[in-house]
């Protein structure tokens, strides 16, 4: 007999004292925010050697924000929508104890809308993915796992009274992974990824990860190197308002170090992890005059930071977690704060398991940032943006 699970999720953000132009100019007009997200997936175990699964998100967003010209101030008119639909199905498949592979099918849908005055703009962008992966696995030692990826992407905008027609781009991907663990205790990974874009040609990316666990004080220690490629969304070269079609793509050096501890029989752990991000050619929006604006490649950047968290078990169904997050990101060139990144985040997060009842409320402190022209700031200027969210799922299995 079949085995089937489910699983369907809520949560909802809201911001109300919030200030795009800056409070201590004057500008009082508060600018909420507004976010909803819902998520289902559905998954069916026909037998022990084969699944299908398909799984959904939603996000909505509505905000207000200030006018940028010519001067940052209130204005009471301009307002802000965004949809996105997110689809995946797969199938699933165990040929034998050494070799499975699996077929995934997902596709976005993005739509974005806003108004300003009598001027209103949208822009609708759609992506499929197509993924094929072979795991192999002759032995506990090692494993290997080869794969397939398309992504086909295409997009179109208005901006009053610009009509800019679909355009469209995709991406072929082939990737190996081959996973170590000579030990239990001890893990390795290294993968290697290949890319032919429509329009930007072939690139070569890769990433090593690893782990080791002290089995003596239960400590686990983790580190990761690698490389990345992003090239120009549609948006960002052919919106009507602010694409540029002579972007080139993103590149990136990245690493981290860090560990993990538990202590009390795993009730109490914490953990701690150091990042660095090197971009180069990095894509943003600049000014480029009065009421004008288009993505541009800004330069180098750098990024670097450290995510802590310590977290405790009041039991098998009571989780409490606090978390930390530091991040620096610059512009390499004049060492100016990048956009839309701030210093400091700090988190709280509780969980807990009510019979087939799964709760987490979630609570954020956000530090400000900027964004263009506008300090991101609430209240005052010197307040930090709050942030709270609630979710809840559900799930049931008969069989499980």
């Amino acid at each position: 007999m079949g085995k089937f699970a489910y699983s369907f999720g809520v949560s909802r953000v809201d911001v109300r004292s919030f200030y795009s132009a800056k409070y201590k100019n004057g500008n009082h007009e508060r600018d909420p925010f507004g976010n909803t997200n819902t998520s289902l997936r559905l998954d069916y175990e026909i037998n022990d050697n084969f699944d299908i699964g398909v799984a959904h998100r939603y996000a909505y967003a509505k905000y207000d924000y200030d006018a940028s010209w010519p001067a940052v101030a209130d204005d009471f008119d301009n307002t802000g929508r965004f949809h996105q639909n997110i689809g995946s199905f797969y199938l699933n498949n165990k040929v034998n104890d050494f070799l499975s592979h699996k077929f995934t099918y997902g596709v976005v849908d993005i739509q974005r809308r806003g108004w300003e005055g009598d001027t209103d703009y949208w822009y609708r962008g759609k992506s499929n993915q197509f993924k094929y992966a072979l795991d192999y696995k002759p032995a506990a030692l090692y494993n290997a796992i080869i794969g397939y990826e398309y992504v086909g992407d295409k997009g179109e905008s208005y901006w009053k009274p610009t009509n800019e027609p679909k355009h469209r781009a995709n991406s072929k991907s082939v990737f190996v992974q081959n996973i170590l663990r000579p030990l239990d205790s001890f893990f390795i990974s290294f993968v290697i990824r290949g890319e032919n874009h429509s329009t930007f040609g072939n690139n070569i990316t890769y990433g090593l990860s690893s782990s080791y666990l002290i089995t003596l004080t239960n400590t686990k220690l983790k580190a990761s190197i690698g490389t990345g490629f992003r090239a120009p969304s549609l948006y960002e070269l052919f919106d009507s308002y602010s694409g540029n079609r002579g972007l080139n793509p993103e590149k990136s050096k990245s690493f981290d170090i860090g560990f993990e501890q538990n202590i009390f029989d795993d009730r109490f752990s914490f953990g701690f992890t150091y990042f660095e991000n090197k971009i180069k050619n990095k894509i943003d929006w600049q000014s480029t005059g009065l009421r004008t604006g288009e993505y541009a490649n800004i330069g180098g950047a750098e990024i670097y930071g450290i995510e802590s968290f310590a977290g405790y078990k009041f039991n098998d169904k009571i989780f409490l977690k606090l978390t930390y997050d530091y991040l620096h990101a610059q512009n390499e060139s004049d060492k100016s704060r990048l956009f839309r990144r701030p210093n400091n985040k700090l988190g709280l997060l509780f969980n807990a398991t009510l019979g087939k009842l799964k709760i987490a409320p979630e609570i954020y402190y956000v530090g400000n940032r900027i964004d263009t022209s506008i300090e991101l700031r609430k209240s005052n200027g010197n307040e930090p943006l709050i942030v709270l969210s609630w979710f809840h799922e559900t799930s049931w299995n008969p069989e499980r």
